[in-house]
């Protein structure tokens, strides 16, 4: 079992480096990963597709789908009932992210580990709602947000290409959310805003490359 894991490793450490100008054809990833939220319950998952073009530059997308069912404990419903657990909430947020990226040319460090450093800038677009149970007493029950971003993102990608690699990043964006929340009782409404926000981004992915 060792050897098989140590031939894994080493495999990554090999070969012509994705998106460098030592590597004669331009490369093609397709990366994603998931995972799963154990305390709010539900999952998430991003699936992004990457192409190369004049060697160390390439473009980008990809798509981002969480979904989590957050719920209470012991909580009382409208009717009086309690439940172990209930009052379970629907939050699903969808986005893309077009990115462009430049990789540096520290030929030596990378042929000696397989490691590409990359800049890039990113744009960041997608919607949020949350459902709540109606049958329990919630602040709102329906609220959908709107958003988009911009920002930048240093990150480097470790493999051979073609073949397996570990692409992460670490990004900054900055943009506006526009949220709107429906309220329930005697006085229905709907409260609309609009605020400018920001916040650092981690990304961890692996992705498999093909050159042509």
């Amino acid at each position: 079992m060792y050897k098989y894991f140590l031939l894994f490793i080493v495999s990554f450490s090999f070969g012509q480096v994705p998106y460098s100008k030592d590597n004669l054809k331009n490369t093609l990833s397709i990366k994603g990963i998931g995972y799963i939220n154990l305390l709010d319950g539900g999952f998430g998952s991003i699936v992004g597709l990457e192409k190369g073009f004049f060697k160390n530059h390439s473009l980008g997308v990809k798509f981002i789908n969480n979904y989590f069912s957050p719920r209470e404990e012991k909580v009382e419903d409208k009717y009086g009932e309690v439940h172990d657990l209930g009052n379970y909430q629907k939050h699903n947020d969808q986005s893309f992210i077009f990115e462009y990226k430049y990789y540096f040319d520290f030929n030596d460090f990378r042929n000696r580990t397989g490691v590409s450093f990359y800049t890039s800038l990113n744009y960041k677009i997608g919607k949020k709602t949350i459902n709540k149970d109606r049958n329990y007493e919630n602040d709102f029950y329906f609220q959908k947000i709107d958003y988009n971003y911009i920002g930048t993102a240093i990150g480097f990608v470790f493999g051979n290409s073609p073949g397996w690699s570990i692409d992460t990043q670490i990004s900054y964006l900055t943009g506006k959310k526009n949220k709107s929340t429906n309220f329930e009782g005697l006085n229905e409404y709907t409260l609309k805003e609009t605020y400018s926000t920001n916040y650092f981004r981690f990304e961890f992915l692996v992705a498999y490359n093909f050159d042509f």
